[in-house]
């Protein structure tokens, strides 16, 4: 038998509170997205589709752009990811640690540009169930400047 102590929190609690992050910050996800689509459109990018949630196994929606000028081959592309990080799928510290991140990453894998607060720090985590700590967490990523985020991307 195997008894859950108040220390070790349980896979469902653990998924309870991811999930309910991700049910009150996917309208705000999916409008960052569709902003960086707008924006990536209006510098002569080709962004053929809105974005799209791909949860699975991980909390994570997806962006598909191609470069100005290089037509929509994959070696042109780069996707944008905006992703809840979690805790237990990185280094496992901490049950119910999350953070957010905004990723752009060419075909093939190359990282392009990423924003993750705090990313390599003590720091990088906040506990899904602090309402307060998540709503300050999310808005480093809500106030990214998208004009430096995609001048990023084009450099590449």
């Amino acid at each position: 038998m195997n008894l859950q102590t108040n220390d070790e929190p349980s896979e469902e609690q653990i998924d309870t509170a991811i999930e309910a992050v991700r049910n009150l910050y996917e309208t705000r996800i999916e409008a960052i997205l569709a902003g960086m689509r707008k924006h990536l459109i209006a510098q002569g990018w080709s962004v053929p589709n809105a974005a799209y949630e791909m949860s699975d196994g991980e909390y994570s929606w997806w962006l598909s752009a191609y470069r100005p000028d290089g037509g929509e081959e994959e070696d042109n592309m780069v996707d944008v990811r905006f992703e809840i990080a979690e805790s237990r799928s990185y280094d496992g510290d901490q049950p119910f640690g999350i953070n957010f991140g905004l990723e752009a990453v060419e075909w093939g894998g190359r990282p392009v540009t990423e924003v993750m607060p705090y990313n390599f720090t003590d720091q990088v985590w906040v506990d899904a169930r602090d309402a307060q700590a998540v709503e300050e967490r999310f808005k480093l990523i809500e106030t990214v400047d998208l004009d430096a985020f995609a001048a990023h991307m084009t450099e590449s």
